[in-house]
């Protein structure tokens, strides 16, 4: 069996966090890592298993984007867990040596919602704030399809959603210039993660 202590993104999406353990008398053996560009493709998976210690059944991991040569960990991010852990299937018949954990920043794409938001004119009537209201309307909505999904274990369409909604913003959700704010004054992470074995907004 594989638990998932703890697997998350820091706000600024450059540090992936794994807490991670299995079975005592048993060891990690493996860790593959996917985007939502790449999952459950083998021969792009990022292997990180060289970071894994293997003294015990117990794993705490820190990737930095860096580490991997990545941009970034925002949007969507799958780890493949292995374990060695052998499992008498009479004794129990729901353990597992390979799981999925899911991890998600979705910080830019909130931002950039929230930036259209506060764009919005202050008057009665204005000709395009009708225009602009749907389409925010229509951003937030995938966005909370893309999270409803993650909680729900559907993950391709999650990633479809995730796709979709960066193929609508994509000439200005990276643009650093085009933001109107920078720096909260009170940061709450509110981004996917696990924690304890179970999937939770944190």
């Amino acid at each position: 069996m594989i638990y998932i202590n703890n697997l998350s993104i820091n706000n600024d999406a450059n540090t992936l966090n794994i807490n991670i353990s299995t079975n005592t008398g048993a060891i990690i053996t493996q860790i593959l890592l996917w985007n939502e560009n790449t999952f459950k493709d083998y021969s792009s998976a990022i292997d990180i298993s060289y970071r894994l210690e293997q003294v015990n059944n117990n794993e705490i991991l820190t990737i930095t984007n860096n580490d991997i040569s990545i941009n970034s960990f925002n949007g969507i991010w799958f780890l493949e867990i292995t374990s060695n852990f052998e499992d008498d299937e009479e004794l129990c018949t729901t353990c597992q040596n390979t799981v999925i954990g899911i991890a998600a920043n979705l910080n830019n794409i909130k931002s950039y919602i929230l930036d259209k938001i506060l764009a919005l004119q202050d008057c009665h009537g204005c000709n395009n704030n009708h225009d602009d209201i749907d389409n925010i309307n229509n951003l937030y909505l995938i966005n909370k399809g893309i999270c409803t999904s993650l909680q729900l274990g559907y993950y391709d369409e999650a990633i479809y959603l995730y796709k979709k909604l960066r193929k609508l913003i994509h000439s200005e959700l990276d643009c650093i210039s085009c933001k109107k704010f920078r720096t909260p004054s009170y940061n709450n992470n509110l981004n996917f993660g696990i924690l304890n074995n179970n999937l939770i907004l944190i």
